[in-house]
């Protein structure tokens, strides 16, 4: 089958508004922000997770659509992160520069770095400039040398510039101040993978492998399908809610894990998990409106009625995951009622890209069109992975062998 043409389309109407609204063509790289009426921020500080998720994107949507000018844009994500947020005196990238590229955060934030990895191993993919890989395996061993909780394993979350230990690990102000956490890890598993695609290795496999083994036995909460967001040291958890969106979203990332290690035993070993996370949020958190609702509060024991663009685009590629594996239709059937409230609520026909929460949501939640929370990487990915997935619009052929 062929890429389907509406997810095509979607994805190049994604590339192009960040090609036209994102470009700071006076102080170099990207805006730092960008509003809900695509009007740029020209002064607003630049943060590490968006600049390295405009490098991941454009890297793979020029690999996959064969554009020299979503690559042109690629080069310039490349420049301005090792110009602007490398930190060559002490390793790794800074948190956070101001509109002139100067240093605001120095902080190593183990989050921020993962993201550098996995940019930097999409960027060698499409280019194979050596030293993007390099500087992906120089940072994978700054992470396994200074991150790496010696005693009782796992990744912490933050250091100082210098990679010595800080009091506040917060990845965001919303955050609760605990040494290690669920997301973190996740994208610590995702730049693994991405690094074992690039740049097979028995050491980056091990390191794999290890992540894999903390998401079994610690961060995945079997006996109710979902995450344990936030841990103390010793893997307690501390979380106060569960995430739908990241449950989705660890279903396929520690599928995909599996199959770039290509072993048939950890693939036996991890198929009921991956389907326990995906079902657990087929079963909640597929509202009556066909969206993905974003959080349960353990406490209130009530769900949030909000819908995240993020939660909806990591729902499309998790449930479009779980039907390759099992076959059944009702993934698909998922599947599609997600596209519908993303088209019906989700993306912004007036101005461009997706809004930040649904209109279902009170229109003053609307942040930002591009900021350090929000850039092309989910929707982008979403897109990018459905049509590597080969979906039809319609699965009109699915739906002869389904």
């Amino acid at each position: 089958m062929k890429c389907g043409s509406k997810f095509r389309v979607e994805l190049e109407e994604i590339a192009t508004w960040w090609m036209e609204n994102s470009i700071d063509e006076v102080n170099g790289g990207f805006y730092g922000e960008v509003s809900n009426n695509s009007i740029p921020v020209a002064t607003a500080e630049k943060g590490l997770v968006l600049n390295a998720r405009m490098l991941w994107f454009f890297s793979e949507v020029a690999k996959l659509l064969g554009d020299r000018k979503y690559q042109l844009i690629a080069d310039r994500a490349f420049d301005y992160l090792r110009t602007h947020f490398r930190d060559k005196e002490n390793g790794g990238y800074w948190w956070l520069v101001d509109h002139l590229g100067q240093p605001v955060s120095r902080r190593k934030q183990v989050y921020g770095q993962s993201f550098v990895i996995y940019a930097f191993c999409a960027y060698y993919s499409l280019t194979d400039n050596k030293v993007a890989l390099e500087e992906a395996m120089e940072i994978f061993s700054l992470l396994e040398k200074n991150a790496v909780d010696g005693v009782h394993g796992g990744y912490i979350e933050a250091f100082s510039e210098s990679w010595s230990p800080i009091d506040d690990l917060r990845l965001s102000p919303q955050d609760m101040n605990h040494p290690k956490t669920m997301n973190t890890h996740l994208h610590v598993l995702e730049a693994y993978t991405s690094l074992q695609m690039v740049h097979p290795s028995q050491r980056h496999s091990a390191a794999l492998r290890t992540v894999l083994d903390y998401f079994r036995t610690y961060i995945i909460d079997d006996r109710v399908d979902h995450l344990r967001m936030f841990l103390d040291s010793e893997w307690v958890d501390q979380s106060t809610s569960y995430s739908y969106g990241h449950d989705i979203e660890a279903s396929w990332l520690i599928w995909e894990a599996i199959d770039v290690l290509d072993d048939p035993l950890l693939k036996t070993e991890f198929e009921p998990i991956v389907l326990g996370l995906a079902d657990s949020c087929f079963a909640s958190a597929v509202d009556e409106s066909g969206g993905i609702l974003d959080e349960f509060d353990v406490v209130s024991k009530l769900r949030k009625k909000e819908f995240p663009w993020w939660v909806q685009a990591e729902a499309l590629v998790g449930f479009y995951n779980a039907y390759q594996i099992t076959g059944k239709r009702k993934y698909l059937d998922v599947f599609d009622s997600v596209w519908s409230f993303i088209e019906e609520h989700i993306k912004d026909y007036e101005n461009g890209e997706w809004l930040w929460f649904s209109r279902i949501c009170d229109v003053s939640r609307q942040n930002y069109k591009a900021g350090c929370w929000k850039g092309p990487y989910h929707n982008g990915r979403a897109m990018i992975e459905v049509c590597k997935r080969h979906v039809e619009t319609g699965f009109e052929e699915l739906e002869k062998t389904a």
